[in-house]
């Protein structure tokens, strides 16, 4: 009987040790993950910054466009 209770328990802390092992692995690849989701978030933020920035210089561009356009219809006009 001690034999057995022996085995039972030398099985039930490889076992542990196992699911410790296996809580260590998720836990990396969750921590892993997280992190990859930070980084993606900040490309996300990024692209949206400079497609803003590629907005303003394009209205910029097209006023100044237009300026110009207007100065030398008032330079035909005199």
């Amino acid at each position: 009987m001690a034999e057995n209770q022996a085995k039972e328990y030398t099985r039930i802390i490889d076992s542990e040790k196992a699911l410790e092992k296996k809580v260590e692995t998720l836990t990396n690849e969750l921590n892993e993950e997280k992190k990859k989701s930070r980084d993606f978030d900040n490309l996300k933020k990024q692209a949206s910054q400079q497609n803003d920035e590629y907005v303003r210089l394009s209205d910029s561009y097209n006023d100044l466009l237009r300026k110009q356009e207007n100065r030398e219809e008032d330079k035909k006009n005199d």
